[in-house]
């Protein structure tokens, strides 16, 4: 049985942590009952009793973490037993990358999120969607001042060093993990959008905060895309990125040498588009060619892109998919099991194109981020060249498509100034 070790967001950049993560969890009192529990799963293929044993089962099998048959052919016991070590042990690999992706580093929560996965996950989630504005705007006072948190943020916030040399290092805060970060995004967009405004401001002025705007920017972006723009000056328009050409593909914000060959449709519209939850890749029946939409994956750490919109030109028979990513660095990637969530809408779209079955569905890529003078990068994951099949014949590299930089100016970011500002299609 061969596991294929899928680590993403944090995991990256902290892989040290999680090596030493993973050799202290075998001293953990639970690691003995779980490690036979995988052992005879791997023997049998039998489930267990256990509801969290369970639960351990469902994230090695799920996506490209699943896993084939021991191989029963071997003759040798001692070959099936060397077998049988490799995959228990990385099985443990993937365990600690899926909690550390859920919830952050520190050592505590990532062996409960391995050892009792129900209830630590719930408990974070519901801690997450009970964290207010008012929270952390607490939380971000208290340590500006003390370096200290309130209690009610530590299962949402985490301590991070921060270096300012060589020999001196200080502290700053940010979400513990990607994944809870994304959840505190969705629940910040229902706030009031003067507080959304001025915490932006706050938090990516400070450097022991800055880490935390980047949310609040993805919450300005979805507004800014979903809603009616209504602004005194014309809606920010898309540039297209050029790109290097190389296979996994990296496009760059620099202005372009010439137009793109199919200009987008206008990401910012003067309309509402009715937020709709999606949950990818297994149920898009709630996805339409209405048009009037804007889909947002209910998952909080979506591998590749944060929303999408459909648009139909029935005079010109061609389906548009935008896709977007929000993003305050400069250099952002993604995970390539996003392609087929890709395949996945464009193939719906056709099902649902019986009227205009030879209709041309195309796929754009916005990268939306803060108004500003540095190149952004788009790398996108290997896969970019991959081609795929259709019963009814080949068609390759289904998911590739233009992409386009959207800033959206300092003006919609700043604290308004005005009544028409303040409803700029905002609340």
């Amino acid at each position: 049985m061969r596991f294929q070790l899928s680590c993403s967001g944090h995991v990256d950049k902290d892989l040290s942590l999680t090596v030493l993560q993973l050799r202290s969890l075998r001293l953990m009192a639970e690691y003995d009952k779980l490690r036979s529990e995988l052992e005879h799963y791997f023997r049998t293929s039998e489930s267990s009793t256990d509801p969290d044993t369970n639960a351990v089962l469902e994230v090695l099998n799920a996506d490209d973490r699943t896993c084939d048959d021991l191989n029963t052919s071997t003759t040798s016991m001692e070959e099936k037993e060397r077998q049988l070590h490799a995959m228990v042990k990385q099985a443990f690999k993937i365990l600690v990358c899926d909690a550390t992706e859920e919830v952050g580093f520190a050592p505590r929560d990532v062996y409960n999120c391995i050892f009792y996965p129900g209830s630590t996950k719930a408990e974070h989630t519901f801690r997450v969607k009970q964290f207010t504005y008012h929270d952390l705007q607490r939380t971000v006072q208290t340590f500006t001042k003390d370096v200290g948190l309130p209690q009610e943020s530590h299962l949402v916030i985490a301590v991070l060093p921060r270096e300012l040399g060589v020999h001196h290092t200080t502290w700053s805060i940010g979400f513990k993990s990607n994944r809870i970060a994304k959840m505190v995004a969705a629940t910040m967009q229902s706030t009031e959008v003067i507080h959304l405004r001025e915490m932006y401001s706050l938090l990516r002025k400070t450097p022991v905060t800055s880490a935390l705007a980047g949310q609040f920017f993805e919450a300005f972006a979805h507004r800014m895309i979903s809603t009616r723009w209504e602004g005194p000056e014309s809606p920010p328009q898309p540039t297209l990125m050029t790109s290097d050409n190389a296979n996994p593909r990296t496009f760059y914000s620099d202005t372009p040498s010439s137009p793109p060959l199919h200009p987008p449709r206008q990401p910012v519209q003067n309309r509402n588009r009715t937020r709709t939850y999606v949950d990818l890749p297994l149920d898009l029946k709630n996805v339409t060619l209405s048009g009037d939409k804007y889909y947002v994956p209910i998952a909080p750490n979506n591998p590749l892109f944060d929303s999408f919109t459909i648009d139909r030109d029935s005079d010109n028979h061609t389906v548009a998919l935008s896709i977007f990513q929000m993003t305050t660095s400069e250099t952002h990637g993604g995970s390539g099991k996003g392609y087929s969530y890709i395949q996945s809408i464009m193939t719906h779209i056709r099902t649902l194109l019986t009227d205009d079955p030879t209709a041309t569905v195309t796929v754009t890529y916005f990268l939306v981020c803060p108004e500003g003078k540095s190149v952004n990068r788009w790398k996108m994951p290997r896969g970019w060249e991959n081609k795929i099949t259709k019963k009814s014949g080949p068609e390759k590299n289904m998911h590739i498509g233009d992409a386009f930089c959207l800033r959206f100016p300092g003006t919609c970011l700043s604290a308004p100034n005005s009544a028409t500002q303040l409803n700029h299609g905002w609340v």
